[in-house]
């Protein structure tokens, strides 16, 4: 779990990713809930860089919504694999907030 560099600290998403699965340590959740929140979070930070969305400030609803309907896609082969539940970023938002 390394911490993004050349961002204050706490505004990259993928630090926050990696906060997030701290925190979730701490919490004492599952291997298998920490893998499956944390292997979401990071297929959304992914995405969300190869939007040009690097850190916090940069989401909205929108993109979250833009991230959901794209894994969602029966198109896209994620879309198949995955479900991804708008859940699932709701948790990671409220922990954020």
């Amino acid at each position: 779990m390394a911490v993004a560099t050349g961002t204050r600290r706490g505004t990259s998403l993928q630090a926050l990713a990696d906060y997030f699965e701290l925190a979730l340590k701490s919490e004492g959740k599952s291997r298998k809930t920490i893998d499956y929140y944390v292997g979401h979070l990071r297929l959304f930070v992914s995405y969300a860089q190869r939007q040009g969305w690097a850190d916090v400030q940069s989401l909205d609803v929108w993109a979250l919504r833009q991230f959901l309907a794209y894994v969602r896609d029966p198109a896209n082969p994620l879309g198949r694999r995955l479900n991804v539940r708008s859940g699932d970023s709701r948790a990671f938002t409220h922990w954020r907030a």
